[in-house]
């Protein structure tokens, strides 16, 4: 397995696993990764937008 088809990561995480590292190694790797997520509240969904212009336009025939 070589590094670049993502072998080595699956290695690694499997050593941490055997060596019971793993929740202190994944502790650093989630505080790395980990970002802020902020909720919009004026989302609009588009399949709902679009199905509604469509019957607005289709009704003015």
């Amino acid at each position: 397995m070589g590094g670049e088809d993502g072998g080595q990561a699956i290695l690694t995480t499997r050593a941490w696993s055997q060596s019971q590292r793993f929740d202190q190694a994944w502790a650093l790797v989630a505080a790395t990764y980990q970002l802020e997520v902020t909720v919009m509240t004026n989302v609009v969904e588009l399949a709902t937008h679009k199905k509604r212009a469509k019957s607005s336009s289709g009704s003015s025939r």
